[in-house]
């Protein structure tokens, strides 16, 4: 693939190889330039171009990697989402948003194979908060009286 100093190319470029890697392939690719004849010297207006936008990206802090992807695997699961569809989906997503095709955002996300938007870590309602309290508690009373009883079935065997 050839370099270029479109936005698009640097992202794929960033996406597979790194930060470092890709400015290492663009000086790899300036030294060749140097090695060859004049003709081949506009090249280097290209590949300093190139490192400009590379730059413009890093500080923009866009997004190349699944890990800076503003969804997640949770999120795929929120959405009913199972298995190894989770990956192709999130994969999916990263490939939009490399494209440009859509924002690198965290809210309301269409993904191009579900299709259908969804909100991600909404926080919880009062209700919600109080019906985790009340199974958290119920379950830590469980958990004792499992204990207790574990306890006492020791005993009887023991003694």
């Amino acid at each position: 693939m050839p370099i270029t100093a479109d936005r698009k190319p640097i992202k794929w470029l960033l996406s597979k190889h790194g930060e470092d890697a890709t400015q290492q392939l663009i000086e790899l690719h300036k030294a060749g330039t140097l090695g060859q004849s004049a003709i081949c010297r506009h090249r280097l207006n290209i590949y300093e171009d190139a490192c400009a936008v590379i730059d413009e990206l890093l500080q923009e802090e866009s997004c190349f990697s699944l890990k800076n992807l503003a969804v997640n695997g949770h999120d795929m699961i929120a959405l009913g989402i199972r298995g190894a569809e989770i990956g192709q989906t999130l994969q999916m997503c990263l490939d939009a948003v490399l494209d440009e095709q859509v924002p690198n955002e965290h809210q309301w996300r269409r993904c191009s194979r579900h299709g259908r938007p969804f909100r991600t870590r909404q926080t919880p309602t009062p209700a919600r908060s109080a019906q985790r309290e009340r199974t958290g508690r119920r379950r830590r009373a469980e958990n004792a009286a499992l204990r207790a009883a574990r306890r006492e079935h020791r005993r009887r065997i023991s003694g």
